[in-house]
């Protein structure tokens, strides 16, 4: 049964975004150029006027520098010590029925995840432009199969060589938003039912409790 939810949670979650919303006036049909038509006919457009190669290069160094430094999340380093709650749950936007149309989980109802999963993983958040918080993650997460290491900013390719570690990245900041951290260094794990987030100046010593 508990699989059952969770399954069906998600299934919620897919046909909340997916809902066939009617028509609500007269629809024309679609004039905009495809995509990719338009594409290949500004690349044959460059292709005639002898300068394709060096537009082709040129958006290679764009991918390859995205690839690098994708788009991150700007966040000041911790000057102390903090730590919040997060609750999880989300609300299901539908009745959730089963194969002969009876509801199994009413629209409206709130669904903690966490109630029903343990999530062992440990999610270690930094900058990696920032040395210190570099070394702060080599102290605190050093655990390869439980630390997940996560960067808001910084050079993926170089800090992953450098720390031969896998590395994450959180793009547009997503998850950081989604755990509500304020600052970094920041470690999240699961606590009962809800994710703890912990922040803290990454240099030793430079630590001020929170009142």
């Amino acid at each position: 049964m508990i699989r059952l939810l969770v399954v069906v949670f998600v299934c919620s979650r897919v046909w909340a975004m997916t809902e066939d919303l009617g028509q609500i006036a007269p629809a024309s049909p679609i004039v905009e150029a495809d995509l990719g038509t338009e594409m290949r006919s500004m690349a044959e457009a460059k292709r005639q006027r002898g300068d394709f190669k060096l537009w082709m290069e040129r958006q290679k160094k764009l991918v390859y520098a995205y690839t690098l430094r994708p788009k991150g999340i700007a966040l000041p380093a911790s000057d102390r010590f903090s730590q919040h709650w997060v609750d999880m749950s989300l609300q299901v936007s539908k009745d959730i029925r089963d194969a002969d149309g009876r509801v199994l989980i009413p629209a409206g109802t709130r669904i903690n995840p966490l109630h029903y999963l343990r999530y062992r993983k440990v999610l270690c958040f930094i900058n990696g432009d920032d040395p210190e918080q570099v070394k702060w993650s080599a102290r605190n997460c050093p655990d390869r199969v439980r630390d997940k290491l996560i960067l808001t900013e910084g050079n993926l390719l170089k800090i992953s060589q450098d720390s031969s570690r896998r590395w994450y990245f959180d793009q547009y900041g997503q998850l950081s938003r989604r755990f509500s951290i304020q600052s970094l260094p920041a470690k999240v794990c699961q606590q009962g039912e809800a994710m703890l987030v912990t922040e803290e100046p990454a240099i030793r010593g430079d630590r001020h409790d929170s009142p």
